[in-house]
């Protein structure tokens, strides 16, 4: 192999390997924006505060919207949006109620 040649084959592996991670990141970001476009009028149950907890939740008033901010400080960020159900007042039936209106 010529060193020219050498140099065209590392030339159009670096090209392929450049379009391929292009194509990657294009898809992660698609990816993104989708769950963004699903969480658009959604309230966060990791980042949102009381005052609109009890806004946006039918059956969560204040107190309620306070046991989730306390339940938050005590043993960290949700990681599932039915790990409500442990938060005190919160039974089966609230938290089927207001799922669909949350996100993480």
């Amino acid at each position: 192999m010529t060193r020219q040649q050498l140099t065209l084959l590392v030339f159009l592996f670096a090209t392929c390997s450049s379009l391929t991670q292009a194509a990657t990141v294009k898809k992660e970001d698609k990816n993104k924006e989708a769950v963004q476009q699903q969480a658009v009028g959604k309230v966060n149950l990791n980042t949102a505060d009381a005052a609109t907890l009890a806004a946006k939740l039918n059956g969560v008033g204040l107190r309620k919207a306070q046991a989730i901010i306390e339940y938050r400080e005590k043993y960290g960020l949700f990681t599932d949006v039915k790990q409500l159900i442990e938060v005190p007042g919160f039974g089966e039936s609230l938290v089927n109620r207001v799922i669909s209106k949350l996100t993480l």
